[in-house]
């Protein structure tokens, strides 16, 4: 069985090391890719699998809003989870993230442990998917 495989995009290279070496430390299991920019994501996410997207916001050249709503209608990437990170504490921003379909909206400076927890909940969620087939 291929591993969980996640992909961290921010545009903050320190943002995507610590997110990237915290959760390593903490699911071992895991498989971890990063992206710096929006650009040409849509293409590697369709020709790269990933069960998880952590995606900043505010990326450039593809902010999160539109690349989620675009994935939550592509017709085979559409049930990858995806947790948006920001910094806009604003409900509306909160709300359309939601509405588009994300599974969770962290605020930055981002604390690991509701990451973690989330992710827990995602791969628990992933593993009886799988178990029931």
């Amino acid at each position: 069985m291929n591993k969980f495989k996640v992909l961290i995009a921010d545009s903050t290279p320190s943002v995507r090391q610590f997110i990237r070496y915290s959760l390593q430390d903490h699911f071992r299991d895991l498989e971890f890719e990063v992206a710096a920019n929006g650009k040409n994501i849509k293409k590697r996410l369709e020709d790269n699998h990933y069960d998880l997207i952590l995606y900043d916001r505010d990326m450039p050249m593809l902010n999160g809003d539109e690349l989620l709503k675009w994935l939550r209608t592509h017709a085979t990437l559409k049930d990858i989870s995806f947790v948006m990170i920001s910094g806009d504490r604003d409900e509306k921003s909160l709300q359309t993230a939601i509405d588009h379909g994300a599974d969770a909206y962290l605020i930055k400076p981002l604390l690991m442990e509701p990451l973690i927890n989330k992710i827990k909940e995602i791969l628990n969620a992933f593993e009886k998917k799988n178990f029931d087939r």
